[in-house]
């Protein structure tokens, strides 16, 4: 029966989503409606807030903020959560959490149960009651009640958000992308900063203008000597020590994670590494980008998963850009193939990515450069513990990279590698990928990606052999007490099990009926 039921939802949900029915409040996955964590889950995360919130505060979530989710457990359009640090009275409930969801028109009213009304909202978030939005615009809250009005400008851009901060007179200026960049700076030493960092700094500042405002991050890019670096980081300390920073908070809880999330997130990457491992199979000369990712598309809804992300099949010229979703070209013998699968289920994440050449033999070359590449991932590997820095693999990487490239001629000096080692290796994952945290240092139940990839495109400075190499590993992680548990290890990433895997056939071998 509820196998029935679960089939029911699916087809009812694809029926309207594929006839462009727009659901005023919820729409969820059936991985959402079955597998997510009960209210419990998302009430520790709410008290949790509550302790770190200063006395006198208030904290407001709009719905279009992955901390709505992960605070109440719903996902719906033009809804906001308030936590207050004090009980707090609307109507005759007094609490310290107030979810206020838009009443839906009399139209939808209709009982579709994937359209959440206040008792689905009750029932996911255990926010009792949870009214709509006419009883907070009927209420006397205002800011000036509070020392302290908190939410995310970033997420505060809907028509009910810009009617909700009418009520506040304060905003809070905190920048999460801002925050990240000087923690970074925080932690490595001046030496290091100029070889692997400063060059993200630049292309930050031209990438969010916003930044430019900042005179640390300018300093930053001043500073001449080891000794002017300390005392950066000393006013870099001062400036994180901002106990009133929204983001700051939900960095903290959201970095580490419980059972519940640990579960899910392992739930994903096993999905993840389905694909992968199916997807290998499949990566044949003269068969296009799309054949195998809708393979992967297959599994990951088998499963009652969604996509985080379009999947990933590049292959040739497309593996060398960093984000490629259109899976048009046909697979010529012997090209790198990046496949890269990110599922979402249930609200979490889990990422594999894995490269081969079509048709699964290396040639000479490209078994010096990928075994490289593979070298450096299994050392970044064995970084993720406890209590070390959060840059270390970084930094080991670039260490190993920098040497072996030298020796195989790709690079002529050692501040040439920043030309070809363009993304970070380690990142949170959680409810969101990149997921926040503090990215100081690691800590037990910490999920993290660990990616190594290397782009050397075209006509760059080195022999003519290296040119289109485009190759990248990423595993998805859980630091543990001791080191960290692998859940994408079972996915072929060496050599000679990429080689043995190419050569079985996917379990879906079939041959589609014609169209003609």
């Amino acid at each position: 029966m509820r196998k029935f039921v679960r089939h029911s939802v699916q087809l009812l949900l694809w029926f309207f989503l594929s006839s462009g029915f727009v659901l005023c409040q919820v729409q969820v996955s059936t991985a959402e409606l079955w597998s997510k964590p009960d209210a419990t889950f998302f009430k520790k995360k709410r008290n949790a807030l509550v302790q770190l919130l200063p006395p006198r505060s208030v904290a407001i979530f709009f719905s279009e903020d992955p901390d709505f989710y992960y605070l109440t457990g719903c996902k719906t359009q033009n809804a906001f959560l308030l936590v207050f640090k004090e009980p707090q009275k609307f109507e005759n409930a007094i609490e310290n959490e107030f979810l206020f969801v838009s009443e839906p028109a009399p139209q939808q009213k209709s009982g579709y149960e994937f359209v959440f009304f206040t008792e689905w909202a009750e029932k996911f978030s255990g926010i009792r009651p949870v009214f709509y939005h006419e009883v907070f615009f009927k209420s006397d809250f205002s800011a000036k009640k509070y020392d302290k009005t908190l939410y995310n400008p970033y997420y505060a851009n809907s028509l009910i958000a810009n009617e909700v901060k009418k009520r506040c007179e304060t905003e809070n200026a905190s920048n999460p992308v801002l925050k990240r960049y000087l923690t970074r700076l925080q932690d490595v030493n001046f030496e290091n900063f100029v070889k692997y960092i400063k060059t993200e700094v630049i292309s930050a500042l031209e990438y969010y203008p916003e930044l430019r405002n900042s005179e640390l991050l300018l300093l930053s890019l001043q500073v001449k000597n080891a000794t002017e670096w300390e005392g950066l980081q000393k006013r870099i300390t001062q400036y994180n020590t901002d106990i009133y920073s929204l983001s700051d908070f939900m960095n903290y809880i959201r970095q580490t994670k419980d059972e519940n999330e640990i579960f899910l997130i392992k739930k994903a990457t096993g999905i993840a590494n389905v694909c992968i491992t199916e997807m290998l199979k499949s990566v044949n000369p003269n068969t296009w980008e799309h054949e195998p990712a809708s393979m992967a598309n297959f599994y990951i809804q088998k499963y009652g998963a969604l996509p985080a992300y379009p999947v990933e099949v590049a292959s040739g010229e497309n593996a060398l850009l960093l984000k490629y979703i259109h899976n048009h070209k046909k697979i010529r013998e012997n090209e790198w193939v990046r496949l890269n699968v990110g599922v979402n289920y249930a609200g979490w994440h889990g990422v594999t990515v894995r490269t081969v050449p079509a048709g699964g033999k290396f040639s000479e070359n490209q078994k010096k450069v990928y075994q490289v590449v593979y070298k450096a991932h299994q050392t970044a590997l064995e970084k993720c513990r406890p209590n070390e820095n959060f840059n270390l693999p970084q930094e080991t990487v670039a260490e190993i990279l920098k040497n072996e490239f030298l020796n195989l001629g790709i690079i002529k000096k050692s501040e040439d590698l920043r030309k070809y080692m363009i993304e970070d290796v380690c990142q949170y994952i959680g409810i969101s990928y990149p997921e926040t945290g503090l990215y100081t240092a690691f800590k037990s139940q910490q999920a993290i990606t660990v990616s190594v990839s290397v782009y050397i495109p075209p006509k760059s400075d080195c022999d003519v052999k290296w040119w289109n190499t485009a190759i990248k590993i990423t595993d998805t992680i859980i630091i543990s007490d001791t080191g960290n548990q692998n859940l994408s290890e079972r996915v072929p990433k060496s050599i000679s099990e990429l080689e043995n895997i190419t050569r079985q056939k996917p379990v879906l071998n079939i041959t589609p009926p014609s169209v003609e």
